[in-house]
């Protein structure tokens, strides 16, 4: 089951160093038709990767990536760019490993945790700023089903018109309902909302006004509600995506150095620990 492993299988034990010297802990769990790789820190995995034994096979399946300060073994992770350089890292070793896998499938249930502790759906605030996903924008996922593409692009479009028809008053009164006046001026948010026509062009705009940090705690609050109220017809978590690594936001990877781990004690990977946790950052 994706998420979790019989830790009695066969475990390899390897140190993943790159060109900039950050090193990583890769276990490599060996059943009877897969791999299952395990990748991050001494302590903690972060990112879950099970390759099928079968080399006709060219689909790896991406079941697990999150975010923890150490998820290396020798330099604390940055959020964000730090995940971004592992998921990197651990394609390159893949690459090395399997040369038959040419793409990891996954699905989305990305997150986030603001600086109040609220956690927010990190595929829904993507899309509200870019239109795409975290994955779409920085990897160049794509959709395993074109369908999925196309009603995607049904429900953007159908998104817009919400914006069009939403006027300023309701927007504040039945979405916002006066939360984050804190963060931004009334007169300020009401300048950009009118003068902007698509919801991506609006929310920018606040972003880039009041910072990446406090624009999380500002839309955290309510940012379902609008999903919600909008009848945002495509539900992003129940799809699959495809992480081909013939994308051109893929084609500079790092380099990689594989050698042998030596554990010098410390605490032993229980059961407990390999359990599935939700994608997140």
């Amino acid at each position: 089951m994706p998420g979790y492993v019989n830790i009695s299988l066969p475990c390899k034990q390897e140190i993943i160093t790159t060109g900039e010297n950050i090193s990583y802990l890769l276990k490599t769990y060996t059943g009877v038709s897969n791999d299952v790789l395990f990748f991050g820190g001494k302590y903690d995995y972060c990112i879950e990767v099970q390759i099928d034994h079968d080399i006709n096979e060219t689909e790896g399946m991406l079941t697990h990536i999150y975010y923890e300060e150490v998820c290396s073994l020798n330099t604390k992770v940055k959020r964000g760019i730090g995940t971004q350089d592992m998921l990197r890292t651990v394609i390159s070793v893949i690459q090395s490993k399997y040369p038959h896998i040419t793409s990891l499938s996954f699905t989305d249930t990305s997150s986030r945790t603001c600086d109040n502790g609220y956690t927010v759906n990190l595929y829904h605030m993507y899309y509200l700023l870019y239109g795409k996903t975290w994955y779409m924008k920085t990897f160049g996922a794509v959709f395993k089903n074109p369908n999925d593409a196309k009603k995607m692009e049904q429900a953007d479009r159908e998104f817009q018109v919400y914006k069009q028809q939403l006027s300023w008053d309701r927007f504040t009164d039945r979405v916002m309902n006066t939360r984050g006046k804190e963060y931004i001026s009334s007169d300020d948010l009401k300048q950009i909302y009118l003068q902007t026509i698509t919801w991506q062009d609006f929310f920018i705009q606040v972003r880039d006004t009041i910072g990446a940090a406090d624009f999380c705690l500002w839309i955290s609050s309510w940012m379902e509600k609008l999903m919600t109220m909008a009848n945002f017809s495509f539900h992003i978590p129940m799809k699959t995506f495809l992480l081909p690594f013939s994308s051109s936001q893929l084609q500079h990877l790092p380099s990689v150095t594989i050698g042998e781990y030596t554990s010098q004690g410390g605490k032993r990977t229980t059961r407990k620990k390999l359990r599935k946790r939700m994608i997140g950052f």
